[in-house]
C-alpha cells in the first residue's frame, strides 16, 4: 500500500496523500497545528527518558507515538483485502467493498489498532512524514506571502 504512493494535495488546513491507484488516501494536520504542538509537548514530558534513549525499541516507540499520531488524522480511505484483515486486524469492523476486498472506516479507534499494531510500523511513519511535510508547506507557503505582503 504504502509503496504505492502516487500523488499529494494541501491546503493550509491539512495534507492528503493518494495511495495507489483505487483512491485510497490519508488526510492529516501539520506537526504544526497549534493543538497538536500542545499534545505533542505534554505528551513527549511523559515519555521524555524512553523517547531519548537510543536502545528504545521500534515497538516501544510505536506504543508511545501511536496515540499522538492518531491525533494527526483527519480522514481516510483505505482498503484491504478480507485475509489480510483477518490475519493482520480481525478485530475491526470493515465494510464489504467486493467479494474479496473491505474498506476501513475510519474513526480513532480503528486508528488505535493500526498503529499500535507492530505490522504497521512504516504506516505511522508515513503518516508522520505526511504530516511533517505538510508543517514545510504551510511554513514555505506563510514566508511566501508575507514577502508579498
Amino acid at each position: 500500500m504504502l509503496d504505492d504512493f502516487i500523488q499529494e494535495t494541501a491546503n493550509r488546513d491539512t495534507y492528503k496523500a493518494f495511495m495507489g491507484g483505487n483512491g485510497d488516501f490519508i488526510e492529516v494536520k501539520s506537526v504544526n497545528d497549534k493543538d497538536f504542538v500542545n499534545t505533542q509537548s505534554r505528551h513527549n514530558k511523559q515519555y521524555k527518558t524512553q523517547l531519548k534513549n537510543p536502545k528504545t525499541t521500534n515497538e516501544a516507540l510505536q506504543r508511545i507515538l501511536a496515540p499522538l499520531v492518531v491525533q494527526l488524522l483527519v480522514d481516510w480511505k483505505m482498503s484491504a483485502t478480507k485475509e489480510a484483515m483477518a490475519e493482520n486486524l480481525p478485530d475491526i469492523k470493515c465494510k464489504k467493498l467486493d467479494d474479496d476486498n473491505v474498506l476501513i472506516p475510519f474513526n480513532a479507534e480503528n486508528a488505535r489498532a493500526i498503529l499500535t499494531n507492530p505490522k504497521y510500523w512504516n504506516f505511522l511513519q508515513f503518516i508522520l512524514d505526511c504530516a511533517k511535510e505538510h508543517g514545510n508547506f504551510v511554513s514555505d507557503d506563510m514566508e511566501d506571502d508575507e514577502k508579498n505582503s
